[in-house]
């Protein structure tokens, strides 16, 4: 519960770079799991 209130008080740009650093982690996951 308390990470997500953090990710939700965190600036639009900085929730944004971690949304996308997700992104790019999930897509390399499964790009490695079809690999």
């Amino acid at each position: 519960m308390k990470k997500i209130n953090i990710i939700d008080n965190l600036p639009e740009s900085v929730s944004m770079k971690i949304g996308r650093i997700a992104n790019t982690n999930k897509l390399w996951w499964e790009g490695r799991i079809q690999a």
